[in-house]
């Protein structure tokens, strides 16, 4: 799938929901009302088992709470006191977030929001980003626990000495692969800052400015 097949679904995707809940609905962190669904999550938190960490991650050699690991611990404490959950990506000022709702059967509901980081703009980074947010809101939403899991793995910043270095060289391939300039113009300003915060190597900036000059500016005509 191309970008422009990808930016066009989602986009649909987008708009389909909207059609459903309009922007100042979708905005919102909860219903008018409130009190018969909290009265039912305590009754479902009360026997909601620790998450367990069946997944793991490779990168990392670590254990964590996958999906599966979720729903097996979740699913019936939230179905026995009428409760769902529910995670959609939507459009929210010009970027691309992840709206996870718990619903009880009286409609009442409260929803939250995480950002859907993605490093490519393809289906496959999509998906990642999606079902680690599902993750991430429903164990958030309900207030589970899931022990001292970080898939996460601290935000995914390294911890050695080597980690300004890899994510400079991310973000510099990052600029390299992304055929639009103004997307190309966001990474350089974040680039910027991350450099002003001395998480990117000194001289990281002037760099990917070097290489967004080689792609978008044109060439001098000279004469004669």
């Amino acid at each position: 799938m191309n970008r422009a097949d990808f930016d066009a679904l989602v986009e649909e995707t987008s708009n389909a929901v909207c059609q459903v809940a309009q922007p100042s609905h979708i905005e919102r962190l909860e219903s008018d009302e409130v009190d018969q669904l909290h009265a039912a999550l305590a009754a479902a938190q009360a026997s909601f088992p620790v998450i367990g960490k069946n997944s793991t991650n490779p990168h990392f050699r670590s254990s964590y709470s996958g999906m599966d690991d979720v729903k097996k611990a979740l699913s019936q404490p939230l179905g026995e006191n009428n409760l769902s959950v529910t995670v959609q990506p939507v459009r929210m000022d010009g970027e691309w977030v992840a709206r996870g709702v718990l619903r009880h059967k009286s409609g009442q509901w409260i929803a939250g929001f995480l950002p859907l980081m993605l490093m490519k703009r393809d289906m496959q980074a999509l998906k990642s980003a999606m079902t680690y947010a599902q993750r991430t809101l429903t164990i958030a939403l309900t207030g589970a626990a899931s022990g001292d899991d970080d898939d996460g793995n601290a935000a995914c910043e390294p911890t050695t000495a080597e980690a300004p270095a890899e994510r400079a060289k991310v973000a510099i391939n990052l600029l390299r692969n992304e055929p639009e300039e103004t997307e190309c113009r966001k990474i350089i300003a974040r680039i910027r800052l991350r450099e002003s915060e001395k998480a990117m190597p000194k001289g990281t900036s002037a760099k990917a400015q070097k290489i967004f000059d080689e792609k978008f500016t044109p060439e001098e005509v000279t004469n004669g």
